[in-house]
């Protein structure tokens, strides 16, 4: 859905994903990073200005670390 968004009209595509502390999963701000940088990379091979896509990690303040 990122690079359909890309090839679209979309001027930006932002991506917001839980913070690492805030994720419910533990894991999941890091595969939203992890598929955001493979969407870039496609971008950039489709001829797509891969600056376009952006990313934000939304931290909650109140959140504890799932260790602590």
């Amino acid at each position: 859905d990122i690079i359909r968004a890309l090839v679209s009209d979309f001027e930006t595509v932002v991506v917001l994903g839980c913070g690492v502390k805030s994720c419910l999963h533990g894991f999941g701000c890091m595969e939203a990073k992890k598929a955001m940088n493979r969407a870039r990379s496609v971008a950039k091979i489709a001829g797509v200005d891969p600056s376009r896509l952006i990313f934000i990690e939304a931290e909650d303040k109140k959140a504890k670390h799932r260790s602590e």
